[in-house]
């Protein structure tokens, strides 16, 4: 067994476990970072849906608007009429 100098300690796997502690730590900040980048992928696309949703409706509400001002949908006394406007190409109702 070879001796070790005066002061010197038997700290031979020290750095092989250092090196795993810094290993872990790098690697649970990717993964947080990466798992952040995915849900905020996922806010985002969502909060587009939800605009493109809302400009929608808001195009449909006014397109009725502007049908009942100009008097292509009749008004009457009946309660239960309805009027139906599709979102396509003029002539091209289903």
């Amino acid at each position: 067994m070879p001796l070790l100098p005066p002061g010197c300690r038997d700290e031979r796997g020290i750095a092989l476990v250092m090196a795993l502690l810094v290993l872990l730590v790098i690697s649970l900040l990717s993964v947080t970072l990466l798992m952040t980048v995915h849900v905020e992928g996922k806010v985002s696309a969502l909060s587009t849906r939800q605009m493109q949703a809302l400009s929608l409706a808001e195009a449909g509400v006014a397109e009725a608007v502007s049908l009942i001002r100009s008097g292509d949908i009749p008004t009457n006394t009946n309660p239960r009429q309805v009027a139906q406007i599709f979102n396509t190409i003029p002539g091209s109702v289903p």
